[in-house]
């Protein structure tokens, strides 16, 4: 007779007994096998619902581009503004600014009240570097859409490279590694003529002979104001901090290719 893998009453055994380690070990390597799957599956069906949105995003912004004639026209269409979700209402207001606005570049900021910062939301053409100084403002940093924001009024600036904003700032090389040499900064005004927001449009050219950014100002504080009062209180934190979004001009939409303005 033995014990622990000799034999008894001469036939051979195995073990009489298992350590507690060695009973949960496969128990834990089980659950960890059924956790991992359920990740997996569940990062599956969020990959499949972001596929779907970004699907149903750009079917309304080129459904919307049918109905008009000018890459602004969406911004004013009340059937895209009451289906449209934040993502697609800013990638509309960028693909009017690289083409009626004919912007090489752009972006949206909208200003935070509850700390006095001016942030991009959404933008076309910039570089990580760029978006990492410019993508949070206060209003002591020197920029065109600052003082956009601090004068409630259009900054217009048709050389960075003597502009008084620019001259001896840290912010000028930025500028200018970013291709600017041009940039026109106008604020987004409610209804009552409350600031939420700046567009800028930027330019490989000096001087501000280029597109007609009017039009795409106008369109983008109507079709952003009318969100304006689901903003108030903790409902303001969902909508401004929506993902960073950069917008390629959707293909097959006016404009796609050569810019067109008007």
């Amino acid at each position: 007779m033995a014990i622990n893998g000799k034999e008894i009453n001469g036939r051979p055994q195995g073990p009489t007994s298992m350590s507690a380690g060695e009973i949960h070990r496969p128990v834990v390597a089980s659950r960890w096998a059924g956790a991992r799957g359920e990740l997996l599956s569940a990062r599956g069906q969020q990959a499949h619902i972001d596929l779907e949105t970004r699907v149903t995003r750009r079917t309304l912004i080129c459904e919307a581009y049918r109905r008009g004639d000018r890459a602004t026209d969406v911004l004013f269409d009340p059937e895209f503004l009451s289906l449209a979700d934040a993502p697609a209402v800013m990638q509309a207001i960028l693909f009017a600014a690289l083409t009626v606005g004919a912007a090489d570049s752009c972006d949206l900021q909208l200003y935070h009240p509850h700390d006095g910062t001016l942030r991009i939301r959404a933008q076309h053409g910039f570089s990580p570097a760029f978006l990492t100084t410019f993508g949070t403002l206060t209003a002591t940093q020197p920029s065109a859409c600052v003082a956009a924001l601090t004068t409630r009024r259009p900054v217009l600036v048709d050389d960075v490279t003597r502009s008084l904003i620019f001259t001896g700032q840290p912010t000028l090389d930025l500028i200018l590694d970013a291709g600017t040499r041009a940039v026109a900064s106008y604020p987004l005004h409610t209804g009552n003529g409350n600031v939420f927001g700046v567009l800028s449009f930027h330019y490989r050219r000096a001087g501000l002979q280029h597109g007609h950014p009017g039009p795409v100002v106008l369109g983008a504080s109507q079709a952003l104001a009318n969100r304006i009062p689901r903003w108030e209180s903790p409902a303001i934190q969902g909508w401004t901090d929506v993902p960073l979004l950069t917008a390629p001009p959707p293909a097959g939409t006016p404009g796609a290719g050569p810019r067109r303005m008007g």
